[in-house]
């Protein structure tokens, strides 16, 4: 038999995602490891990856990755069922033929996280330089502000794959949703593969990886390294700018012939905490963020000059325009460089992005290139109308979204764009935030008293028009379309959703549940129990939607632009525990739970503190809390795990590592764990090659690679 060697992690206990994890991917904070010994023959459990680096989202992950194969997963493209109160694509004169053919245009989509509207040059500004992004601005079209859906990686991502608003796409914040199934929802790459192009995606997050669903269409998808990634003192989870254009330009030069292509590559690096390389860390030194979006600038250059020399476009030279016939080139390329959201430093209160929903955080810049015909309306224009652009610009078949080309007819007079932010509520048990926006009127509801905003005479949202007879008008009016325009946000709040009956009979098996009718915040946060008062929580089904029913009330309402101050003390408890500070860490995350008891993310993080000061009890109450308020949480499900292992409880460990992979089943540490648990101590071999088999299946690069096909073999 061949035991597993332990592993460090950084903050072995918990994930948060990406903007979130709930926010976008951050540092892994460097934690002590639990280290759980599974059986006598010295067979050692994986963690679960960092808990703070998903669920904040201002953090970011080591910039490292090991590349792995990426698996086709092509099938065959569904038509999509068109919603009746979306506006559909602009269907093309013609429908295009759908064999391979040098005719069609390549399209190139670049995405920027974190990317505010007024940091590039072409803004006219002057807060940094960026001279690649100001050259295809000026040879193509520039849209200024684009109204994104969500300031989340994930949400606002599936929105520029589909054209589609969160509701519609499934994707409610960077955690707890994956893409909503075909044919309800046929994303770009499916329908580029389907129109005959190769289709190839470079990610550069965690909270993009192909669990979530984004990876449907593409023949290859480029992942690699963004979970765990082996002996280490931290837990990558995204990659350097250098390094995705490497890898970008590596998949463009292995495509043979002249086949269309659709290609979607994402760069991290504006994301939180700033630490732009040499010499753009002492260029901007007094602004790193901007430096960091300098930085994605140069090393979109290669990218770009390899797209242009396709193109026939070099020094000198302008790029064909639309509607001129393609030059005898490799390839004739579209390209469209947008952000999923921007980054308020500091706007209103709010140090990062993902809590409230001002234009520092929502509104983005557009570049489409070469140049188009202008947009056929002044605006506003949202991320829904990406995806139908470039599907038009390509002419590809019409499809449902919510959104349309810029280019075609002007959209009716009453069209409402929107934007949401779920991560309050399904983070800390808070009222989502909800954001309307039609011609310059903004309505925005925080927790508090709805504001509304002329964004033509006022953009920097300084004078509320709530209290004037028309802003309140336009208040009334928002407010009553808001269901329509979101769905039913407080269906997402903790307080308002109880489990279906199988789901709280398995929380119950294990411990974890009892009635629905008490309250999120019965608890007090500075003694979790471990038999805590239970209280409704949001759950997952089928990794695709929340599938819960609605059992009246909401989250706490609490004022969102106190809450993003407040947010200021919970970063301070994080940074503790990054510097292993444990005392200072777990008197700042007791302080936070007192103000927010049903922050499901800050008991997680609770739970790490505890463990890495030895208090596995009090570990094990905290991280019940969490499963309880958010019983979609596979972190914590995990980590309870973990501590039944090493508490000799093989029966509950196993009930929790499946109760884990039930609510996240890519994960690679609970399928290492489950399987070294039946290897080792329950001697079920033919259940732990399963989990085995899988665990490297997901994580084929791992360093434990070798020893785990070995065991493997053994049984």
């Amino acid at each position: 038999m061949h035991a597993i060697g332990s592993r460090r992690h950084a903050n072995g206990m918990g994930r948060m995602r990406a903007n979130g994890g709930r926010h976008g991917a951050g540092r892994w904070l460097a934690l002590l490891l639990l280290v759980l010994s599974l059986a006598a023959a010295g067979c050692k459990a994986r963690p679960a990856p960092d808990a703070t680096a998903a669920a904040d989202p201002a953090s970011k992950d080591t910039r490292a990755a090991h590349r792995a194969p990426d698996p086709p997963d092509r099938a065959p493209e569904p038509a999509p069922d068109r919603a009746p109160d979306r506006a559909p694509d602009r269907a093309p004169d013609r429908a295009p033929d759908r064999a391979p053919s040098a005719v069609k245009p390549s399209v190139l989509l670049v995405t920027i996280d974190t990317w505010r509207w007024d940091h590039l040059g072409a803004a006219g500004l002057g807060r940094v330089r960026t001279p690649q992004l100001d050259r295809l601005a000026a040879e193509g079209t520039y849209v200024p502000r684009v109204l994104t859906t969500c300031p989340l990686t994930t949400p606002a991502h599936a929105t520029l794959l589909t054209g589609l608003l969160p509701r519609a796409h499934g994707i409610r914040d960077n955690v707890h949703f994956a893409l909503a199934p075909a044919p309800r929802v046929v994303t770009l790459a499916e329908r580029f593969r389907a129109a005959g192009y190769r289709t190839g995606a470079v990610v550069s997050a965690a909270p993009l990886r192909r669990v979530y669903g984004l990876a449907r269409g593409f023949d290859a998808y480029d992942d690699a390294g963004l979970g765990s990634a082996g002996d280490a003192s931290v837990t990558p989870a995204s990659r350097a700018a250098a390094e995705t254009t490497a890898r970008a330009r590596a998949w463009l030069a292995a495509q043979p012939g002249a086949a269309p292509l659709f290609l979607w590559v994402h760069y991290y690096d504006p994301h939180h905490p700033y630490a732009p390389p040499s010499p753009w860390r002492e260029e901007y030194a007094a602004a790193p963020y901007a430096g960091e979006v300098a930085y994605v600038d140069a090393q979109l250059g290669p990218l770009l000059d390899a797209v242009r020399a396709e193109s026939g476009v070099g020094a000198g030279l302008r790029p064909a325009q639309a509607g001129q016939s393609p030059a005898p080139t490799i390839r004739r390329w579209i390209v469209a460089v947008t952000a999923d959201h921007g980054e308020a430093l500091g706007d209103h209160g709010e140090a990062t992005h993902g809590i409230l929903l001002y234009a520092a955080t929502t509104e983005v810049p557009l570049i489409l290139w070469p140049r188009t015909p202008p947009p056929a309306w002044p605006g506003p224009f949202g991320l829904v109308d990406v995806a139908p652009t470039l599907a038009s610009l390509a002419g590809l078949p019409a499809a449902a979204s919510d959104g349309q080309p810029l280019f075609a007819p002007p959209p009716r007079p009453e069209r409402w764009l929107a934007a949401e932010t779920a991560y309050p509520a399904l983070g800390f048990g808070l009222t989502p935030g909800v954001l309307l926006r039609r011609g310059d009127l903004a309505f925005l509801e925080q927790g508090a008293a709805p504001e509304v905003y002329d964004m033509a005479r006022d953009p920097g949202q300084v004078r509320d028009l709530s209290g004037s007879a028309d802003g309140a008008a336009f208040a009334r009016l928002a407010a009553a379309r808001r269901d329509e325009a979101l769905g039913p946000l407080e269906a997402l709040t903790a307080g308002a959703l109880v489990l279906s009956g199988p789901e709280r009979d398995a929380l119950r098996g294990l411990g974890y549940a009892s009635s629905p009718a008490s309250a999120a915040a019965s608890a007090p946060a500075s003694s979790p129990a471990s038999s805590p008062a239970s209280s409704p929580a949001a759950s997952r089904a089928a990794g695709t939607a929340v599938g819960a029913t609605v059992a009246g009330g909401t989250g706490a309402r609490v004022d969102l632009r106190r809450f993003a101050r407040d947010l200021a003390g919970l970063q301070r408890a994080r940074q503790d525990l990054a510097a292993r500070r444990l005392d200072a860490a777990l008197r700042g995350y007791d302080a936070f739970l007192r103000a927010y008891p049903a922050s499901a993310l800050a008991l997680q993080e609770r739970g790490v503190v505890l463990a890495s000061l030895g208090r596995r009890d009090a570990a094990a109450a905290s991280f019940a809390r969490a499963l309880e308020l958010d019983p979609a949480d596979a972190i914590s499900a995990l980590n309870l795990g973990n501590l039944a292992a090493e508490a000799g409880n093989a029966a509950r460990a196993e009930a929790l590592f499946r109760r884990s992979l039930a609510s996240e089943e890519a994960q690679p540490e609970a399928h290492l764990n489950l399987g070294l648990l039946y290897a080792y101590t329950l001697a079920r071999p033919r259940e732990a090659k399963t989990h085995l088999a899988r665990f490297l299946e997901l994580a084929p690069g791992d360093p434990e690679a070798a020893r785990v096909r070995a065991l493997i073999a053994s049984l």
